[in-house]
């Protein structure tokens, strides 16, 4: 570092304007920072805050070769101690002045690395540019004293870290004062410094700065400056900007700073970008990411760094959601494993379903809860109890005929075959239970019990060789059911002192019902059945009436590859 400013010593005086005498400046302005907290209204921006690249160092070279005479130039010498002063003054300043032997004892304590250029790391500015950065510096201020007429001038030039010149201006001051008195050369100086302090220290302008997203590292001319988004004062000029967040490419930029005016600079943030390959088995899925697809598995996709909700559909398979975590520049390989659905129930609409297909399938199974009231008595049911034959006689509150309402429900059962338009139930089974409860008299051959009770009514019915003639119309089938069957029906009856005696009772009826069956897909269906029944055994009962609702499955002859059973091709419809 010794050495550096050494050559810079040696290079600032082969541009002539160290001549004689250097009056050497640092100022870091930490009294109040240099960041603008807020609008130019002065309210404060939202995310603005305090950044380090408010403090400043600026350093002045003073060029008093011009002057004329040994006393003047003598006196000109006392003006880093005038300017040191006039800075002080300042609110927002802080200003340490330094004269040539204090610059190698100054850049010694910076204790600054060798510039990047001059290690061959990144290529050279132009060598004030240079000189700035072996200074430490934020701006150079050269500053030339002269005579002009019976006063005197101090030409000044802003040097910005890039080398160039921002800013030039003159001061001048006449040789008389405000009051027609001679000025004293010590009162020019103050009034030239007093006048340039002035102007030059208000050759700043704003930079806000704003990135998507925020939260960016933003460094200004090599030094940090604050998170983003932030407004910070800068001198006149253009200043190199780099900008880095986590997971984003770092990126660098220019920005030109005008005096007294705001700029605005807006930076869009390229993320640093993961790879994901999502491979899924035993089918090539369709790949969601956060409920939005992306394409289908095997295929890689580019994604920001981050979390996200997986998900892979595939048709007939579960779909496998998993949340993941890409981290950038990373190849993740997702590998997923797929369940296959088991087959669902498919609803058709009506003409949907192939009528040929359906007819196909002759075999049937088929199961309906059911509901059936009727009138009936309950003459000549028998029971058993020690060794002593029972039978039911009269009822209590029934009807002339002997008769009361009972109504039961319960499961009914079927499976048969069908051929186009006839089949054949081979059995039909229901099991009907009923809460109704029934009083009346009990009876053996040599006595008689009344006001028996009789509940738990059980009616077990059979109904094989069931005929059945239907009509296909495209996927809905009517049809007709008629046949006979047998019946049994049990009871208990609370004798009393005698004890508890199950009954029962059991003949034949006629069946005949009408029903619609519609066919969901060609091997299901749902169908409602109305019937009646008619008792052929006992004339104390009425005509019984049914209704049941239920599902059915149809499926092909087994016994069709074996050659048997074979039919001819349905007709269409």
């Amino acid at each position: 570092m010794l050495q550096q400013a050494k050559t810079a010593t040696k290079s600032l005086a082969r541009h002539g304007w160290l001549a004689g005498l250097l009056i050497l400046m640092a100022a870091a302005l930490t009294a109040q920072p240099a960041l603008a907290q807020g609008n130019p209204d002065d309210s404060d921006p939202p995310g603005a805050q305090d950044s380090p690249a408010a403090a400043r160092t600026i350093v002045w070279f003073l060029d008093d070769s011009a002057i004329v005479g040994d006393q003047p130039r003598a006196t000109a010498r006392k003006a880093p101690a005038i300017l040191q002063k006039i800075v002080e003054q300042s609110p927002d300043k802080h200003i340490v002045a330094l004269d040539p032997d204090q610059l190698s004892d100054h850049m010694a304590r910076l204790s600054r690395p060798t510039p990047d250029c001059l290690q061959g790391l990144a290529p050279c500015k132009a060598p004030l540019g240079v000189i700035i950065e072996g200074l430490g510096a934020d701006l150079l201020l050269r500053a030339k004293l002269g005579n002009a007429g019976a006063g005197w001038s101090m030409d000044v030039e802003m040097i910005g870290p890039t080398g160039s010149v921002v800013l030039k201006r003159s001061f001048k001051v006449g040789g008389v004062d405000d009051q027609g008195q001679p000025r004293t050369l010590e009162a020019g100086l103050e009034q030239l410094a007093f006048d340039a302090v002035r102007e030059l220290f208000q050759a700043t302008g704003a930079l806000e700065i704003v990135t998507r997203p925020a939260g960016a590292q933003v460094d200004i001319n090599g030094r940090p400056a604050g998170e983003s988004p932030l407004i910070v004062e800068l001198p006149v000029g253009t200043h190199e900007l780099q900008i880095s967040l986590d997971n984003h490419l770092p990126s660098k930029h220019s920005a030109k700073v005008a005096a007294g005016k705001r700029t605005k600079l807006e930076l869009d943030l390229s993320a640093q970008m993961a790879t994901l390959t999502v491979d899924s088995t035993p089918v090539l899925g369709e790949v969601f990411i956060d409920n939005r697809s992306v394409g289908t598995a095997g295929t890689p996709l580019s994604l920001p760094p981050g979390e996200y909700e997986l998900e892979i559909r595939a048709e007939g398979f579960k779909s496998r959601t998993q949340r993941i975590i890409v981290s950038p520049d990373e190849n993740k390989i997702v590998s997923l494993t797929l369940e296959q659905r088991r087959p669902q129930l498919h609803v058709a609409s009506l003409g949907e379903v192939d009528t040929e297909a359906i007819l196909a399938r002759n075999f049937f199974l088929r199961a309906s809860y059911r509901f059936t009231s009727f009138s009936t008595g309950l003459a000549d049911a028998q029971g058993q109890l020690d060794n002593q034959v029972f039978s039911t006689g009269d009822l209590v509150s029934a009807d002339e005929e002997g008769r009361r309402d009972f109504a039961y429900h319960g499961l009914h059962f079927d499976a048969g075959y069908h051929w186009e338009h006839f089949g054949l139930v081979g059995l039909g089974l229901s099991i009907f239970s009923s809460g109704d409860r029934a009083e009346g008299a009990l009876k053996t051959s040599d006595t008689q019990l009344e006001g028996v009770q009789f509940d738990d009514f059980t009616r077990l019915e059979l109904k094989p060789a069931q005929l059945i003639f239907r009509y296909p119309y495209k996927n809905l089938f009517p049809a007709v059911q008629t046949g006979l069957g047998y019946f049994n029906t049990s009871f208990v009856a609370d004798a009393g002192d005698n004890g508890t005696i199950d009954l029962e009772r059991d003949g034949f009826f006629w069946h005949f019902s009408i029903e619609v069956s519609y066919f969901f897909d060609t091997w299901w269906y749902g169908y409602a059945n109305l019937g009646i029944q008619r008792d052929l055994s006992h004339d104390d009962s009425s005509t019984q009436t049914l209704l049941g609702f239920g599902v059915g499955v149809t499926f092909e002859n087994p016994l069709k590859s074996f050659g048997i059973g074979e039919t001819e091709p349905p007709k269409e419809y």
